[in-house]
């Protein structure tokens, strides 16, 4: 067609797909401004919990920490190795930004890491990129503990899952921003 042929195409490093994950991510960061959290200063960084430290959720947050209004202050994951590998990168992302590496009380592993992550009181909003199975039960316990909430899609994956994540939106409602 005629009108393909003024189409900007896309080139190997910014594919459809990471556009629309950065562009989704930038605008979640827009919307956790500082001022919005309770207890943080309006001119300070968004403490930010990861939750599920593989690969799209550790480019999720570098992405919120290079817009400049995120710091990622807490890990949590199943796996060791996965902790490791964030802590390295997020404590050398950071350090470069003036910003002190992630305490090591601040880094959780195992099946109840995310409650841990939901208990912490250094963590204003939480990035959910576990796997989907996992969630409505992690946002539920995140938001529970009244956190603003930035969930991976899809955000269920099947019909009570995401009726849950409904009823759990409809509860946070004009509280916390959630975002997908």
């Amino acid at each position: 067609m005629a009108g393909d042929a003024k189409r900007p195409k896309f080139s190997d490093e910014m594919d459809r797909r990471k556009f629309i994950g950065v562009a989704a991510v930038t605008a979640g960061a827009m919307l956790l401004k500082p001022a919005l959290v309770r207890g943080t200063a309006a001119n300070s960084a968004v403490r930010v919990g990861l939750l599920g430290c593989g690969g799209r959720g550790t480019e999720d947050a570098s992405n919120m920490v290079d817009t400049g209004g995120a710091r990622v202050v807490a890990l949590a994951d199943m796996f060791q190795d996965q902790l490791d590998n964030a802590k390295k990168h997020f404590d050398e992302m950071q350090q470069a930004k003036g910003y002190a590496a992630i305490d090591a009380s601040q880094v959780f592993v195992g099946p109840n890491a995310f409650k841990q992550m939901a208990a912490s009181k250094e963590v204003d909003a939480v990035v959910i990129a576990t796997p989907p199975l996992y969630h409505p039960q992690h946002l539920e316990a995140i938001v529970a503990a009244g956190k603003h909430v930035y969930v991976e899609k899809p955000v269920a994956v099947d019909v009570p899952g995401a009726l849950k994540v409904i009823e759990i939106g409809k509860r946070a409602e004009g509280k916390l921003s959630l975002d997908v």
